[in-house]
């Protein structure tokens, strides 16, 4: 899976909705995670909000659309943008009693201005 939109620090302006886009084929859910940004350490600091959504048996879309109104209950600065695409599933082994879960993910993360 690969973010289309937003860019790689990217300016995204919070009075306006910010439609988060990616090619190919993503998992069972999606989350979106939007931390502080240490600049000294090059890592997210703490997770200010978090976007999901479960797609189950409906239709993919691979897109997902975040609200001028909840984008205006951040501070302006800068932050890292954690994309999470991930598939979870109960499966069954022979020979063995309990089903177990299986998980596989994949994460990407950019940088991005909030003005």
């Amino acid at each position: 899976v690969n973010v289309l939109a937003p860019r790689p620090e990217g300016l995204v302006f919070r009075d306006e909705d910010l439609v988060v886009r990616w090619n190919g084929k993503q998992g069972n859910f999606v989350r979106i995670i939007l931390s502080t940004y240490s600049e000294t350490t090059g890592r997210a600091v703490k997770p200010v909000i978090v976007f999901g959504r479960e797609f189950g048996e409906d239709p993919r879309s691979n897109s997902l659309l975040i609200s001028s109104k909840l984008l205006k209950l951040i501070p302006e600065g800068r932050f890292m943008m954690t994309f999470m695409s991930a598939n979870r599933e109960e499966a069954a082994i022979e020979g063995y009693p309990d089903r177990i879960l299986v998980q596989a993910a994949s994460i990407r993360n950019l940088i991005i201005t909030l003005r």
